[in-house]
C-alpha cells in the first residue's frame, strides 16, 4: 500500500511541487445533461477553503466553505440567499477542499488507508484503495496500475434526502506548472444522469481574497440541535 501511494504522489508531481501549491483556480463547463452547458468554476485555498459556482439554465449556485462552516447560494438553496449548511452536509464540502486529496500525508491528517486489491475498470487495470477519513466518512479510491493516476472515486455523502452514493470519474490529465490535475471529471449521485465538468483554464496558485469562502453577512443558519 505504501508503494503505491508513493508512486501515486510522485506521478502527481512529488511532495515537494505539492507542499508548495497554496491555491488553485480551474474554470470550465458544466452539463449536468447532454443538451445543457453552462460556466464552472472552482476556487481553492489553504486551509481549506473552497468555493465552486455554476450556472446553469439561467440559475447560478455558489458552495463554499471557509474551512469552519460550509454554506450555499442559490435560487434552490434559501430562495436566493446564503445558507449555512448542518455540520452532516458541511463535512463533505470541507473534505472536498482539501487541494492535496486523502491520500497525500493520510497518516497526518488522521486517515486510514488500505489495500483493497485489484479491479479492470475505467479503461484498464485499477488499484482500488479504501480510505477512511478522519470524520469517518470511507471512500474507495482507483489507481491506474500502469500510470498510478487517479481514475476514480467512490461514497457515500450526505444529503437532505440521505446518503447518496456518488461516483467521480478523472480523465484528461495534464501537467500544470509541474503539478498532474485532471481537466475532465464525470460525476453521478444517486443513480441520476451523470455530470461532466470540463476544465478549460487552470491557475496555480493565483492571489485569492479569503472573502471568496467567507460565510456571506446575513447568512441563514440551521437551527441549534436539540440537546
Amino acid at each position: 500500500m505504501d508503494e503505491v501511494v508513493a508512486r501515486y504522489v510522485q506521478a502527481r508531481g512529488g511532495a515537494e511541487r505539492l507542499r508548495t501549491l497554496s491555491s488553485l483556480r480551474m474554470e470550465g463547463t458544466i452539463s449536468p445533461f447532454p443538451d445543457e452547458k453552462g460556466p464552472f468554476h472552482l476556487e481553492l485555498k489553504r486551509p481549506g477553503r473552497m468555493r465552486v459556482e455554476m450556472t446553469v439554465q439561467g440559475m447560478t449556485l455558489v458552495q463554499a466553505t471557509d474551512g469552519l462552516a460550509a454554506w450555499v447560494k442559490g435560487p434552490m438553496a434559501g430562495g436566493g440567499s446564503a445558507v449555512v449548511l448542518p455540520e452532516a452536509e458541511a463535512t463533505p464540502l470541507k473534505e472536498q477542499a482539501d487541494m492535496e486529496g486523502p491520500l497525500v500525508n493520510w497518516a497526518a491528517k488522521g486517515n486510514k488507508v488500505e489495500l483493497a486489491g485489484r479491479e479492470t475498470r475505467f479503461g484498464g487495470e485499477a488499484i482500488r484503495l479504501k480510505v477512511r477519513l478522519k470524520s469517518g466518512d470511507v471512500r474507495t479510491v482507483y489507481i491506474d496500475r500502469q500510470t498510478f493516476r487517479q481514475v476514480a472515486e467512490e461514497g457515500e455523502r450526505s444529503s437532505p434526502r440521505g446518503p447518496v452514493l456518488v461516483e467521480t470519474r478523472l480523465s484528461d490529465h495534464r501537467m500544470v506548472d509541474g503539478l498532474l490535475l485532471p481537466f475532465v471529471l464525470e460525476i453521478a449521485a444517486g443513480g441520476n444522469e451523470r455530470q461532466r465538468v470540463v476544465f478549460e483554464k487552470v491557475e496555480v496558485n493565483p492571489s485569492l481574497d479569503d472573502e471568496r469562502f467567507a460565510v456571506p453577512p446575513g447568512a441563514r443558519r440551521p437551527p441549534p440541535r436539540s440537546p
